[in-house]
């Protein structure tokens, strides 16, 4: 018998875990470019058919419900992909079962009382925080997302801890943008413009924490199964955890959003419509990683509680490498094209040339030091994420 060699042996595994990554990196991030181009198709029309105005009074709306969210979840979305993998690609079904009844659990209590939070802080948060009146009726409505967008986050991300990249990418982000888009034209020709976006938003929300739920059960049957036995779990080191990636997230949402919301307190709203177009064409330069991340993170996971830094050093390099090579043709596009995208939206979007491509510069920046957030969440050093 042929005995094989170890070198040998670890080039073999750390090639089939490239492929792993790099085949569904590969699906998210066609997923993702979908995403994106039906995303600037339904910008476009959004922006066309509401204008500037009224397109900012929704994004600070939405804004609100996406703080809120980050809030009720308390972090479990990104300890559902570092717990869930980890028990997962164990076989430890019943502790995987308890993790995930909690964190669901937690964060639908927390969606309620975040709802109705919401709704009764309408008047202080539309008239003294943004001084938009039109916010407060309008916050009333779009509160009724906080429920269905906190399930979505939480079965997403249980969704990534079992690599169904797939029914993470069209439940998420696929399903979520077409459905907004049909329901508003439906709605627009009815008559309905500021609400019908609003209403189009809390439909495609519903539908896809239903279509999300749906895949989950397909892939992970031990969740919903009552024959698998919820098992002790460490509580108190998971509800840390989930702790410290709320921080981590409510901090990442900081750097990612603050620029909306100073310009909702300081400016008007059409300030506000115009940053969210630039802003959006921007982050296209973080697609890339985002892409390898999304199946990233429970293979460091796997590896990391496996103790096989070995494989796992040579996958984040080529990961790195990767994302900066395939990112800098579309910071280039950007830089280039800029000003004639942005005239796509309207000509009123122009002016937000410079901040887009600041933002693009600061991101491309970023990409070049690889996936090191999601190494450190990982691998149980989230707390460097907050700090930094």
């Amino acid at each position: 018998m042929t005995e094989v060699n170890p070198t040998q042996r670890i080039q073999d595994e750390q090639r089939q875990y490239l492929s792993t990554v790099s085949k569904e990196a590969g699906f998210a991030f066609a997923g993702k470019v979908f995403g994106l181009l039906f995303g600037f198709l339904a910008q476009a029309v959004f922006a066309r058919l509401l204008g500037a105005d009224l397109l900012g009074v929704f994004v600070l709306g939405w804004t609100v419900v996406f703080v809120y969210t980050i809030l009720t979840t308390l972090g479990f979305e990104q300890s559902f992909v570092r717990f869930l993998s980890k028990y997962q690609s164990t076989g430890r079904f019943g502790e995987a079962r308890s993790v995930f009844l909690l964190g669901v659990r937690v964060s639908l209590v927390g969606a309620v009382i975040g709802t109705l939070l919401m709704i009764l802080l309408r008047s202080p948060l539309a008239n003294q925080v943004f001084n938009e009146p039109r916010l407060e009726r309008l916050i009333v409505w779009i509160a009724l997302a906080v429920v269905p967008f906190s399930l979505m986050r939480i079965l997403a991300g249980a969704l990534r801890a079992l690599k169904d990249i797939r029914g993470f990418i069209i439940g998420f982000d696929v399903s979520h943008r077409i459905g907004r888009f049909v329901l508003f034209v439906v709605l627009y020709f009815l008559g309905f413009t500021l609400y019908g976006i609003v209403w189009a938003t809390i439909g495609a929300t519903v539908l896809s924490a239903a279509l999300l739920l749906r895949f989950l059960k397909r892939r992970g049957p031990f969740f919903f199964d009552r024959s698998v036995a919820p098992k002790p779990i460490p509580r108190k080191s998971i509800v840390l955890y989930s702790g410290a990636m709320l921080a981590d997230s409510f901090m990442a949402f900081l750097m990612q959003h603050s620029g909306r919301i100073i310009l909702g307190i300081f400016l008007v709203s059409a300030d506000v419509g115009v940053y969210n177009i630039a802003a959006l064409i921007a982050t296209l330069v973080t697609m890339v990683l985002l892409s390898f991340n999304t199946i990233f993170s429970p293979v460091i996971s796997d590896l990391y509680h496996r103790d096989r830094l070995d494989l796992l050093e040579p996958i984040f390099h080529s990961v790195t490498r990767w994302a900066v090579i395939m990112s800098l043709p579309i910071y280039l596009w950007i830089v280039i094209a800029g000003e004639t995208t942005l005239a796509v939206f309207g000509t009123e979007f122009v002016r937000g040339y410079g901040a887009m491509v600041i933002m693009a510069t600061g991101l491309l920046i970023a990409i070049s030091t690889g996936p090191v957030g999601v190494m450190l969440s990982m691998t149980g050093h989230q707390k460097w994420n907050v700090y930094n």
